[in-house]
């Protein structure tokens, strides 16, 4: 009699359960329930993790593009401003020295220092600066929250003419399209164009080299090339030549002053934790060509890029081809 009436409740509980709406049931079928087995409760848990996972993990990803959709959209927005005539409003608050071109820029945002571009590539960007290097890390030109961030001079860089730093150092986020890693991209793209609020001016490719920036690699060994920013001596400037162009991927043909100015471009890589892509370019002196016989560049291999000083392992070859 206890069978029968243990299988009547049974019988029941599951007719009770299928004249249950659809949601209910999925509801008790995902969600730990009263009455569920052990087996049971840590099969929905395991579940319902995986789902808080992958809904976390979508939502980021579609942050992402987001974020990158609404940065790119800033870039052209701000690109096409160039082709508009500045206001009498924008040019009188344009302050002393500043190019009128960059009128509009200036008004949008005091911060605004210039404009970079690399021929046959995406970098066509304006250049901002500030009081530190963190600000614009995670902000966009307008000073909007942005994981992209946005190009930024070193806040140790003086851009003015009268007082340019031996090297003016520029950062931005895995800045894509600047590809001076493949010799035929240099050999297209040997001259980068970067024009402040000051002067315009084009620079000539040095250097372009992989380091780490940390002190846990290498032995210890770190390359502060960030930190060069003002030359102490003619002998320090040379120091600096000659380390960049040891570790740089490519030998080219471009040579360098101690009264040059230099230009450094840093961005983020990933050839190992940590990595840095850092070009090095020098300015066009007053009268001098910018053509560059690109046919004297060398493409080098580095068997270690984490070496560095007297551990730097380079094996320079032929040039038989325009491709890595």
């Amino acid at each position: 009699i206890d069978d029968a009436l243990a299988a009547d409740e049974l019988n029941s509980a599951d007719a009770l359960g299928k004249n249950r709406p659809w949601y209910k049931r999925l509801f008790t079928y995902l969600i730990p329930w009263k009455g569920d087995a052990p087996s049971e409760i840590i099969r929905k848990c395991i579940f319902l993790v995986a789902v808080i996972v992958f809904v976390i993990s979508g939502g980021m990803i579609l942050d992402y593009f987001r974020q990158t959709w609404v940065s790119d959209d800033v870039y052209q927005n701000l690109r096409e401003m160039a082709d508009q005539a500045p206001t009498k409003e924008e040019l009188d608050q344009l302050p002393d020295g500043y190019l009128p071109k960059f009128a509009k820029y200036y008004a949008a945002n005091q911060d605004f220092k210039g404009w970079i571009t690399i021929p046959n590539s995406k970098v066509d960007y304006p250049v901002v600066q500030t009081d530190d290097n963190d600000y614009y890390l995670r902000r966009d030109f307008y000073k909007k929250p942005n994981n992209n961030g946005v190009i930024f001079a070193d806040y140790r860089s003086n851009l003015d003419p009268s007082s340019q730093s031996t090297n003016t150092v520029l950062y931005g986020h895995n800045i894509r399209g600047g590809r001076f890693k493949d010799l035929a991209f240099y050999k297209q793209s040997p001259v980068i164009t970067f024009d402040t609020v000051y002067e315009e001016a084009k620079y000539k490719v040095v250097s372009a080299f992989i380091v780490n920036v940390n002190g846990q690699q290498d032995n210890g060994n770190v390359f502060d090339y960030h930190n060069f920013i003002n030359a102490q001596s003619d002998e320090h400037f040379n120091w600096f030549i000659e380390e960049i162009r040891r570790r740089s991927i490519i030998n080219t043909p471009v040579d360098v002053l101690p009264t040059d100015k230099l230009l450094t471009l840093s961005t983020c890589t990933y050839e190992f934790d940590d990595a840095r892509f850092v070009v090095v370019a020098r300015k066009v002196r007053p009268g001098e060509s910018t053509t560059v016989d690109v046919s004297k560049a060398v493409k080098k291999t580095i068997k270690n890029l984490t070496d560095a000083d007297e551990n730097l392992e380079i094996i320079t070859v032929s040039d038989t081809s325009d491709e890595i």
